[in-house]
């Protein structure tokens, strides 16, 4: 059988794969990474959701990975840069970003926004020690 790492305060722990996870979001784990980010980590068998809260101007800097990613943003708009191309993202839209392809994001509003990634991200991003993320904004 499969094992699944869950993100928890004091590091990960393995889980069954065959193991249902009922998450309340509002109680799960927050990493803050500055004043202005923080996010929730949920990992399942075969992709991860982030949830984010970015503060108006807080900016993750142009970054790609091999997973393709599925951004809701639920409320506020972010500023999405792909490829040198600008895309405003408003609450109740969504974009999907292929893997491999240099991305960024600026929060133009206070938002909400919720990442799913399929495959996993790499634990360098799941522990938060990822270079894009500790010197995002």
């Amino acid at each position: 059988m499969k094992n699944i790492l869950l993100w928890a305060s004091f590091g990960f722990f393995a889980l069954n794969a065959q193991t249902v996870q009922h998450i309340n979001i509002k109680k799960a784990p927050t990493q803050k990474f500055s004043e202005r980010i923080s996010r929730k980590l949920f990992m399942g068998e075969q992709g991860d959701m982030a949830v984010y809260t970015l503060k108006k101007g807080a900016f993750i800097p142009e970054h790609q990975h091999p997973q393709e990613q599925f951004s809701y943003i639920q409320s506020g708009k972010v500023k999405v840069i792909i490829n040198g191309q600008e895309h405003i993202i408003s609450g109740g839209e969504v974009i999907v970003i292929p893997g491999n392809v240099p991305h960024s994001f600026e929060a133009l509003e206070d938002t909400v926004d919720i990442d799913f990634f399929s495959p996993h991200r790499d634990e360098a991003w799941r522990n938060g020690s990822a270079s894009f993320l500790q010197s995002s904004k």
